[in-house]
């Protein structure tokens, strides 16, 4: 069996051992999107740089700051994640998600750079799969 089939059957039995999803907690499930969102991250000396697809960071927002670029103004996140703070220049794309998000310091933030797709305009566009939960998001009732 390979060991993609094995971490498959591997995760359906955990699931069928923990119970149906009705019955998990908003914690846990945010932890379960966090922990698979950071599978493969690349760490690069406390900067991440979103060069290989798979590539991830996350967790609390530590500071968003507006740094010169390059191209323009662009905003630079650190986050806290168990190996320390990670920080990023965010995209266009994920600038406009922290902007109409309102995502602040103490929320937590999980990117992770899925695949390319043409732009139309030469260099093809990055595209990120973005978890976000704000810091004082109610737990849900069970």
């Amino acid at each position: 069996m390979s060991k993609k089939k094995k971490k498959k059957s591997a995760k359906k039995a955990a699931k069928k051992a923990k119970g149906s999803k009705k019955r998990k907690s908003a914690e846990s499930h945010l932890d379960a999107k966090l922990s698979k969102a950071l599978d493969n991250a690349e760490i690069r000396s406390g900067f991440m740089s979103f060069q290989v697809h798979g590539d991830s960071v996350g967790g609390e927002v530590l500071a968003i700051e507006d740094k010169k670029g390059r191209y323009g103004p662009q905003k630079l996140v650190t986050v806290k994640t168990a190996e320390g703070s990670q920080s990023f220049y965010a995209t266009k794309v994920l600038e406009t998600f922290i902007e109409e998000n309102d995502v602040c310091v103490g929320d937590t933030l999980a990117v992770r750079y899925v695949e390319d797709r043409p732009s139309g305009k030469g260099a093809p566009a990055k595209i990120f799969k973005i978890v976000y939960v704000p810091a004082g998001k109610p737990k849900r009732k069970k």
